[in-house]
């Protein structure tokens, strides 16, 4: 069960595959996780190595109707690159936005400032706690939306191969 998703990045779309039935949990926080053979098996298409990167970077993965505790949604970017979700945006506001205004602005869109980022002017990274039935791409999309916004990107774990 998948479903494609789009987000903006750097100002251009990014569709990704959300792996509705598979999540990522960090290791020992479950006791039935999925071997890397049965999660490529259950997402065609999806990279081993970068499934055996994240197991080696302490991350499981396991099949439930409903995300478990502490659970990162499973994504597919193209080229089969599995990517997890997270609560987190880097957004950036219009200039003349003041930080009063801008704790309101994603307040009303379930949102916390977690840090005023310093190497761009009013860049923040926010946490967001979504009502049911949205994550953090959707209010991604809504900031996005919103006239004070230039850009409201959601932050992903994922697998950097070497350079």
């Amino acid at each position: 069960m998948s479903r494609t998703r789009q987000f903006q990045q750097r100002g251009k779309p990014v569709q990704v595959e959300e792996v509705g039935d598979l999540f990522a949990v960090r290791t020992g926080y479950v006791t039935k996780a999925l071997g890397p053979d049965a999660v490529v098996k259950a997402v065609p298409g999806l990279s081993k190595p970068a499934v055996d990167a994240f197991r080696a970077a302490g991350w499981e993965f396991v099949r439930s109707p409903e995300p478990p505790a502490a659970a990162a949604k499973l994504y597919v970017k193209a080229g089969g690159r599995p990517v997890l979700g997270t609560n987190r945006l880097t957004v950036k506001l219009a200039p003349a936005l003041k930080p009063a205004d801008a704790a309101a602005l994603f307040a009303r869109h379930g949102g916390t400032v977690i840090d005023q980022l310093k190497f761009a002017p009013n860049l923040y990274q926010v946490a967001v706690d979504p009502p049911a039935g949205k994550d953090a791409l959707d209010v991604a999309g809504e900031l996005t939306a919103e006239p004070s916004v230039e850009f409201a990107e959601p932050e992903f774990v994922e697998v950097l191969g070497r350079r």
